[in-house]
């Protein structure tokens, strides 16, 4: 049922703020884990394969638009503190990475019960993009390793066979016209800094490996297909469909992207347990907090059915919030969200070959 808000004008719906807030109508138990911690105690004893947060949430305080209105959202804080209690993060001795790039301090009482502040980057254009190659550049990232960490670049770079990548955003995104073009849209961040949706991708397309996957999820207005992935699915039929949008140059690695919103959508913030969230992140986590290996098929089909929205403004215009999940491979109903991408290749070399010879499967093996 459509949520009715009179307070809002959607002419001036940016004014009050860039994710329209919807009633509390819902309340659903605390979310508690997916992507867990492995044991400190056994990790070691096999072949570590890196997890890496990368995570992006803008509030924009004291930020208005130039033409009039405040930019700031409370969302994306919450947002960030679910997330990570969602991951069971710790401020000490957790065995994943986590890179957390924001324009706000928050203190979050962790997995172990300790409180402290998040160990935040200032989510700035300069510290999300590497700069050029320069003897002193160099220099200064080997005297400071966080500085050398902290670029998304390097990290997409440094991505070995089997490491997994999670990126994250909530905050606001652009789009510069009307069309779906090349560069049409953009993540705004604070001082009207931007990083175009091609600049994303390029970053992305770094990760060297095919067997590592990067899962991209985007909590923002206008943010379907902002990665150019070629596999889009279909909300009413069970299957990938590819689209003619997907950009030419395509990922290495196996990526998922998950969006709130089709292109030319608004995304919704809604009341959840006392705090707003955008409703995707929400229904995402709460699924997978009891679904930790569903399918992406599984999951996609949630998604349309908690998180395609409708809402009426106050002057009686009704708008819709509808996800898109897309891929850069054709994948199967039983694929897992973070599946291992190694046991992919070799379901796909098996289909093609069922009966291969050994000495073929490895050198296959080492192909990918």
């Amino acid at each position: 049922m459509a949520a009715v808000l009179a307070e809002v004008n959607r002419v001036h719906l940016r004014h009050h703020s860039g994710r329209p807030h919807l009633a509390n109508t819902a309340k659903y138990p605390p979310s508690t884990g997916f992507w867990h911690q492995g044991d400190l105690r056994t990790s070691r004893l096999q072949k570590e394969h890196r997890t890496v947060f990368v995570i992006i949430c803008l509030c924009y305080e004291g930020l208005e638009w130039p033409e009039g209105g405040l930019m700031e959202m409370v969302g994306p804080k919450h947002d960030l503190l679910l997330f990570l209690s969602h991951l069971k993060y710790r401020h000490r001795n957790d065995n994943r990475e986590f890179l957390i790039y924001t324009d706000f301090d928050a203190d979050f009482k962790d997995h172990t019960g300790f409180t402290a502040p998040i160990r935040r980057i200032p989510a700035t254009r300069n510290t999300l993009v590497r700069p050029k190659a320069t003897a002193n550049a160099k220099h200064e990232a080997d005297d400071d390793p966080l500085r050398k960490a902290t670029h998304i670049q390097a990290t997409m770079q440094s991505l070995d066979r089997e490491d997994k990548c999670v990126l994250y955003y909530s905050g606001h995104i652009e789009v510069d016209s009307q069309n779906t073009h090349d560069g049409s849209a953009h993540i705004l961040l604070r001082e009207n800094e931007r990083i175009y949706d091609h600049e994303l991708r390029g970053w992305l397309q770094q990760s060297r490996f095919s067997t590592t996957s990067i899962i991209a999820i985007f909590d923002a207005c206008f943010s379907g297909g902002f990665l150019g992935l070629p596999y889009v699915h279909s909300k009413n039929e069970n299957h990938m469909n590819k689209t003619d949008k997907a950009h030419e140059q395509q990922m290495t690695s196996h990526v998922i992207e998950i969006a709130s919103t089709a292109k030319d959508q608004l995304s919704f913030g809604k009341k959840f347990k006392g705090n707003t969230q955008g409703i995707l992140t929400w229904h995402l986590l709460q699924y997978l907090e009891v679904n930790p290996r569903a399918s992406l098929y599984d999951l996609g089909s949630h998604i349309y059915s908690e998180c395609d929205t409708r809402w009426v403004d106050g002057q009686k215009h009704e708008w819709r919030q509808v996800p898109v999940l897309s891929c850069s491979r054709n994948i199967n109903e039983a694929t897992a969200l973070l599946e291992s991408v190694l046991a992919w290749h070799l379901l796909q070399c098996l289909k093609v070959n069922p009966q291969p010879v050994l000495h073929e499967l490895v050198a296959h093996i080492y192909s990918v």
